[in-house]
């Protein structure tokens, strides 16, 4: 009975994670119907390869739009779910976790902080890369550099809801391999996003250029290290 008591409140919490899954997929298909020419610009496959582009949808529009917040709130939304599934599952595969499983509650709340944690970090970043870019003297690529940017972590967050499903349907038969596969998830997001922007800019100006390549290190790389740091390499 202790058995079935300890198993049954791991599949309880799982709620959770479905619950948010469900306000996801409603927040994605209701960004689809409402706003279809900025869905296909930003999820096409044909213009994610296409630095053309960047001038089309929410990238070429003021990022205190409606369109452009709901895009970044979906993605941070579903970012933060996968970065809780992680935290929630190295506690869990811990014998006292076991025994004392996460809450609903913990779990809720580690979503809405992720999430408006991860909004504000992608509001920052173009701020961060204003300040930067005129330090650097470099304000010309600035616009280009978060285009690119937050086009790449919205069209590869689209993907991070297959992980999580993969969360929900094996965690509780192969916790280890779970965990591994959604840290290289998050790892694979964030490092093909700073080699896409080094392409992109590349196109503008060489980064061979020692000034602009200590810029997109400063801007990008260092930045990159710290969130690896703190969400996969972390435990």
């Amino acid at each position: 009975q202790g058995s079935f008591s300890v198993r049954l409140r791991e599949y309880v919490n799982q709620n959770a994670f479905i619950i948010f899954m469900l306000l996801i997929g409603l927040l994605y298909g209701g960004l689809k119907t409402t706003f279809p020419s900025d869905f296909q610009a930003v999820f096409g496959v044909q213009s994610f390869w296409r630095t053309r582009s960047l001038d089309e949808g929410i990238l070429a529009k003021p990022l205190s739009t409606w369109s452009s917040m709901l895009f970044i709130i979906a993605f941070s939304m579903s970012m933060a779910l996968l970065i809780a599934a992680i935290h929630t599952n190295v506690q869990h595969v811990r014998i006292f976790n076991r025994l004392f499983p996460v809450s609903e509650a913990v779990i809720t709340t580690k979503v809405v902080f992720y999430t408006l944690l991860i909004f504000a970090v992608v509001l920052l970043k173009y701020f961060f890369l204003k300040v930067m870019g005129y330090i650097f003297g470099l304000e010309q690529i600035v616009q280009v550099q978060f285009s690119e940017f937050l086009r790449s972590l919205l069209f590869l967050g689209l993907f991070l809801p297959v992980v999580m499903l993969l969360y929900l349907s094996l965690n509780h038969v192969a916790p280890d391999t779970v965990l591994t596969v959604s840290s290289m998830a998050v790892l694979l997001l964030l490092v093909t996003t700073v080699i896409r922007v080094f392409v992109t800019v590349n196109r503008q100006t060489s980064v061979i250029n020692l000034h602009l390549f200590s810029y997109l290190c400063a801007t990008e790389v260092i930045p990159l290290t710290i969130m690896l740091k703190f969400i996969v390499f972390n435990f």
